[in-house]
C-alpha cells in the first residue's frame, strides 16, 4: 500500500512536470502577438455566434426547401417577393428535387457539407502538418481557422446559415490537394469534375480553372481540360434558354433582382467600383483590369522570391485567395476558406505578418464599436457597416504586410517543408 502511494506521488509529480513543460513550450512558440490574435478572435466569434444564433440556423436551407417545394407543386419557385430568393440555374433546382427524393434536403445537405468541411481538415492538416512531429504544428493550424472565421466575423455566418457555397470552396481545396498528394489521371481530374459542378451553381467558380493551370506541371493539358469544363458549362446554361425560355428568363430575373437590383454585390473590387460609378458594366470592366493586375502582381512576387522553385502549398493558398478576391460578388462564405491557408503560411510567421494579421483583425472588428459612437453611426452610417469596408481594409492592410515580406525576402511561409512538390510523394 505504501508502495503505491509512492508511486501515485511520483507520478503525479512527473504529470504536472510534463504538463508545466508543455505549457511553457506552447507559451514560446505563441509570442504575445498570437496569444492577443487568439484571445480577440475567440471574444468576437463568441460574439457573433450569440448575434447570428437569434437568426436560427441553416436559414439558407429553408430557401433550397422552398425552392423545391414550390418545382414539386409546378409553382414558380424564383419569386422575388421574398427575403431571400432561391437564384440557382433550373438544372440545380432539379439535383435538389432529386436529392430531396432520396434523402431530405434538412439531412441530406448538412451532412454532404460536414463531409466537405471533413475532407478539407484532413488534406489541409496532411499537407500543412510537418511529419516528423505532427503535434508541434497542429495549434498555429487551428489558430489560422480561427482567426479566419473571426475576421469580421465571416465564419459564423458561413457555417450557421448553411449556405453550399463554403462547403463547396472546402471540397474544392481539398481536391487540389488530394490532387497534389495522390498520383493518378483520376485525382487530377478531379478538381475539374468539381468546378464543372459548382460553377453550374456559382458561375464564378470557372475563374479557379486560371489557378488550375497556374499550378500545374502541364500548363496544355491543363489549358485543355479548362477550356472543355467551360465549354460544357456554358452549353448547360444556353440549353435552358433554348429549351426552356420561360423558366430560364424567370431564373435570370431572379438573379439580377438579388444581385443589381437589391445591391448584394458583396465586398470586392466590383462592389466598391459599382458604388462609386452607379454603371455595373463599367465596374465590372474595371473590376477584370484591377483583378489581372492583382494576379499579375502575385505571379511576380512569387517568382522574385522563389524563382521557379515555388513550393505548391504557399502557391496554392496565395492563389486562392487572389482568386476569390477576383470574384465580382465575393461574399462571408467566399472569403472564410481562402482565408484559412493564407493565414497558416503567411499570416502567422514571422512577428511582423503576425501583426499585420492582428492589425487587419482589428480592423475588420470596427463595426462592433458602433453602439458605442450611436450618434456618429447614425449620421455616417458607412463607418460602421458590418458587410465589407472594414473587411477591405484589413485585407488591404495584411496584403501590404505580405507584399513587404515578400519583397524583402524573408522568411515567407510558415510551413516547415513542402511536402508537395511532386504527385504522390511517399512519406518521408
Amino acid at each position: 500500500m505504501r508502495l503505491a502511494r509512492i508511486l501515485g506521488r511520483r507520478w503525479l509529480q512527473y504529470s504536472a512536470h510534463e504538463t508545466t513543460v508543455a505549457t511553457a513550450k506552447i507559451l514560446r512558440r505563441f509570442d504575445a502577438v498570437r496569444l492577443t490574435i487568439t484571445a480577440v478572435s475567440l471574444l468576437s466569434l463568441v460574439f457573433f455566434s450569440y448575434r447570428w444564433s437569434k437568426n436560427g440556423f441553416f436559414w439558407d436551407l429553408a430557401v433550397y426547401r422552398r425552392a423545391v417545394a414550390a418545382y414539386g407543386r409546378n409553382v414558380d419557385p424564383y419569386g422575388t417577393d421574398v427575403v431571400l430568393p432561391f437564384v440557382y440555374h433550373p438544372l440545380i433546382l432539379r439535383l435538389f428535387a432529386l436529392l430531396n427524393g432520396i434523402l431530405p434536403l434538412r439531412v441530406s445537405l448538412p451532412l454532404l457539407e460536414m463531409a466537405a468541411f471533413a475532407w478539407f481538415a484532413f488534406e489541409f492538416l496532411h499537407a500543412t502538418l510537418p511529419r516528423e512531429a505532427p503535434g508541434n504544428g497542429l495549434a498555429p493550424r487551428v489558430l489560422a481557422t480561427v482567426a479566419a472565421g473571426a475576421f469580421g466575423g465571416i465564419g459564423v455566418p458561413a457555417f450557421m446559415a448553411g449556405n453550399v457555397t463554403s462547403f463547396m470552396h472546402f471540397a474544392l481545396i481539398a481536391s487540389l490537394l488530394h490532387s497534389r498528394r495522390v498520383a493518378g489521371v483520376p485525382s487530377a481530374c478531379l478538381p475539374y469534375g468539381l468546378i464543372l459542378l459548382f460553377a453550374l451553381i456559382k458561375p464564378y467558380f470557372l475563374i479557379f480553372l486560371a489557378g488550375l493551370v497556374l499550378l500545374s506541371a502541364s500548363r496544355t493539358t491543363a489549358l485543355a481540360r479548362s477550356a472543355a469544363v467551360v465549354l460544357v458549362v456554358a452549353a448547360v446554361w444556353l440549353s435552358f434558354d433554348f429549351f426552356r425560355p420561360a423558366e430560364f428568363a424567370r431564373f435570370i430575373g431572379a438573379l439580377r433582382s438579388q444581385i443589381l437590383d437589391k445591391g448584394d454585390l458583396g465586398y470586392t473590387f466590383f462592389g466598391v467600383l459599382n458604388a462609386l460609378t452607379h454603371k455595373y458594366l463599367l465596374a465590372l470592366a474595371l473590376h477584370a483590369v484591377a483583378c489581372s493586375l492583382l494576379i499579375a502582381a502575385v505571379l511576380l512576387l512569387f517568382a522574385r522570391r522563389y524563382g521557379c522553385a515555388a513550393v505548391f502549398a504557399p502557391r496554392l493558398f496565395v492563389s486562392y485567395l487572389v482568386l476569390t478576391l477576383a470574384n465580382p460578388r465575393m461574399k462571408d462564405y467566399d472569403l472564410f476558406p481562402a482565408l484559412i491557408g493564407f493565414f497558416v503560411v503567411f499570416g502567422l510567421a514571422p512577428r511582423r505578418a503576425a501583426l499585420g494579421t492582428l492589425a487587419g483583425l482589428l480592423l475588420s472588428l470596427v463595426p462592433l464599436l458602433a453602439p458605442l459612437f450611436q450618434e456618429l453611426s447614425a449620421r455616417h452610417p458607412l463607418l460602421f457597416d458590418p458587410y465589407g469596408n472594414w473587411q477591405d481594409v484589413g485585407l488591404v492592410v495584411i496584403g501590404a504586410v505580405f507584399v513587404v515580406g515578400m519583397l524583402e525576402g524573408g522568411r515567407a511561409t510558415a510551413l516547415p517543408a513542402d511536402r508537395l512538390d511532386e504527385p504522390g510523394r511517399p512519406a518521408r
